[in-house]
């Protein structure tokens, strides 16, 4: 059973015990990340991740380098737009070992110039590497024109120009204003003792002073109908298509789910059938829906030959007419809604799945949601309610992105690439 309990100075400490595993998953997640930046501080969360683990007030970065190697097991971070999270799973007899670890690179992180300074070409590479593929390229200047001008309207990463700008006392002043225990959930699945676990968890991030309540972040919406693209000399031909869903938390997105995976987001799925199995035009096609705290896409990747890249738009939008107009068929329904209940059972097997699970929520809603209510309300899913969402998403005009050499959008939207491209 899924377990809240606040400790004394505010942090939330969300727990489920699995007593027939012998490993534990513990997650720090902090209620922030890149939707949270101001303009002139676009990419210190995730920098800020990244020099968690270059030494602390109790640990040079080489003394966590080798207790993370003495434990095995993994330990890792990630940071998105609306928490970052660090995470590590282990044996159980090492509970306290990683809640100490975890609560020493979040709490006490010393931002060392020096170290700053290595750590910043780590990130200036990764930011190239990002802008070198062109699979996240396609992704990310479709994500940057659609939430234009909103507080999702950036990289997670941030520019080169900022991150190489960024000073010690730029990072200090961001987790002094951040970091605190009323941001803090600590998230904790698997095989431990229910009254140790609180006792470590006071000993280990019970000092924390109390701190003032995360801002809020306020409601916005995406942009419909944008075209963007970026030229890029490559042999494949890069598209990314978007609709509008529902923010992480509302019920509708479990209608969603099961239109989307009827759509693109299995192998059985209409994209794919179409796409890849009859025309044979794409290694890869599929749908999925990426929702955060105050908005949600559902998000269309392919991978084709340029000459195939007009056609594969217009199946796309054909076949996204089909679901808007005729719905999805009562054997879709019924087979979509059995594979995605048997892989949610599936996934309860796992102590990292439960423990993102209630970070997640945890994090961005204020609440837990069980396992069994969350099977009940995939359960509760009808047929009309898939459909009525079908018609409602795919009612938006979606936005396109292009990457490929010679590309571009004319003014009726249509792909056009260079012939002498």
């Amino acid at each position: 059973m899924q377990e809240r309990i606040m400790l004394k100075n505010g942090v939330r400490l969300v727990c489920e015990q699995m007593p027939s595993v012998r490993t534990v998953c513990v997650g720090v997640w902090m209620h922030v990340g890149a939707m949270m930046e101001t303009p002139a501080e676009y990419g210190l969360s995730h920098l800020m991740e990244h020099m968690a683990f270059k030494g602390t007030a109790r640990r040079t970065s080489q003394q966590l380098a080798r207790e993370m190697d003495a434990m095995g097991g993994q330990i890792n971070a990630f940071t998105s737009f609306d928490a970052t999270c660090f995470y590590g799973r282990v044996i159980d007899e090492d509970l306290e070992k990683i809640l100490d670890m975890l609560s020493d690179i979040t709490l006490r992180p010393a931002i060392l110039a020096e170290e700053l300074d290595k750590e910043r070409g780590v990130v200036l590479e990764e930011i190239t590497a990002e802008e070198d593929d062109p699979e996240s390229k396609v992704g990310d200047i479709l994500h940057n024109r659609i939430y234009a001008g909103t507080p999702m309207g950036h990289s997670i990463l941030g520019t080169a120009e900022q991150v190489s700008a960024y000073t010690r006392d730029d990072l200090l002043r961001y987790h002094a204003a951040h970091y605190g225990p009323r941001s803090c959930v600590l998230s904790v699945s698997g095989h431990f003792d229910r009254e140790r676990l609180i006792e470590l968890a006071e000993k280990t991030f019970g000092d924390w002073p109390h701190d003032n309540p995360p801002a809020a972040v306020e409601s916005f919406t995406m942009a419909d109908g944008c075209r963007v693209w970026a030229e890029k000399d490559i042999e494949q031909l890069q598209l990314e298509m978007c609709w509008p869903v529902f923010p992480q938390g509302d019920r509708r997105n479990y209608a969603v789910r099961v239109m989307n995976n009827v759509f693109g987001g299995s192998l059985s799925s209409r994209l794919w059938q179409q796409i890849r199995e009859k025309l044979g035009m794409a290694y890869t096609i599929a749908s999925a829906a990426s929702v955060y705290e105050r908005c949600g896409a559902l998000r269309v990747y392919a991978g084709v030959s340029p000459k195939n890249g007009s056609r594969v738009i217009d199946e796309i939008l054909r076949l996204s007419e089909e679901l808007r107009t005729g719905g999805v068929t009562r054997q879709e329904f019924d087979e979509t809604r059995h594979s995605m209940r048997v892989n949610f059972l599936m996934s309860l097997e796992s102590s990292s799945a439960r423990m993102m699970s209630m970070g997640a929520n945890e994090t961005a809603l204020g609440q837990l949601i069980s396992p069994e209510e969350r099977l009940r309300r995939m359960d509760a899913v009808t047929f009309d309610e898939v459909n009525r969402m079908a018609a409602e998403i795919f009612a938006h005009a979606p936005s396109v992105s292009a990457v490929g050499r010679g590309v571009s959008f004319d003014d009726s939207g249509a792909l056009r690439i260079r012939q002498d491209a």
